[in-house]
């Protein structure tokens, strides 16, 4: 687990048949963001874009547009394919890992997901899993960090690779990583697209213009997992 920062029911218009992959919802919201009804406070664009040139740091509030996209793509895939928003400043939301972020921290987290997962199927008779490969990763800042990772894995008995979603709460201190979501992939989905706003498209490496093409420019699968404290 972190020391510091950063099987649900699918959502309607993917519902797969039940497995026994799913567990329950949290209670928490973990979509990101919140409810915009509730944080609207009468601002206009042009009175945002005001504040934005007074920080001058090159990030400004997302618009209108934006949330709209994001809240979309949230909805959509539980958090798992959302849009990088570049030079947006917004507290909370789930975006992509950057490049900077250890892939031997999220490949750590795959596998915090599949040792679950394996207990829960020893439990019911089911097959083991082996983790193959990470293929993407969104990180949404929680309480240090929600991981909500995209990965292949191997069933150890038939050698059938699948894709599998799985979202782990990383916790602080001696608080134990806590796995709130694994299931198989519904495909097809949109894998990480640029958000089409007024503010340009992304300059992220793993957004793609291509909704059918895996970003192949980052990988997150380094071999052994090697434990990294923050």
């Amino acid at each position: 687990m972190l020391t510091s920062w950063y099987e649900v029911d699918e959502s309607p218009a993917k519902k797969p048949e039940s497995t026994s992959e799913e567990s329950e919802e949290d209670d928490d919201d973990f979509c990101g963001g919140g409810d915009r009804s509730e944080e609207s406070d009468g601002q206009s664009e042009e009175s945002k874009k005001d504040l934005d040139d007074i920080f001058g740091d090159g990030l400004h509030e997302m618009t209108d547009q934006e949330w709209a996209i994001y809240e979309e793509a949230v909805d959509r895939s539980d958090g798992f394919d959302v849009p990088l928003l570049p030079n947006v400043f917004a507290i909370g939301i789930i975006q992509p890992a950057d490049s900077g972020w250890p892939a031997e921290d999220i490949r750590e987290y795959a596998e915090i997901a599949i040792e679950d997962q394996n207990e829960k199927r020893k439990k019911e008779g089911g097959n083991q899993l082996r983790l193959k490969e990470v293929i993407k990763c969104n990180l949404q800042p929680a309480c240090p960090a929600n991981f909500y990772i995209t990965l292949k894995a191997e069933d150890a008995d038939t050698g059938h690779v699948d894709e599998y979603e799985a979202m782990v709460k990383a916790r602080c201190g001696k608080q134990k990583d806590e796995v709130h979501i694994f299931r198989k992939k519904n495909k097809p989905a949109i894998i990480n697209p640029p958000a089409s706003t007024e503010h340009g498209p992304s300059d992220s490496d793993c957004a793609v213009e291509d909704p059918g093409k895996i970003c192949e420019s980052r990988s997150w699968d380094r071999g052994e997992t090697k434990r990294r404290r923050l």
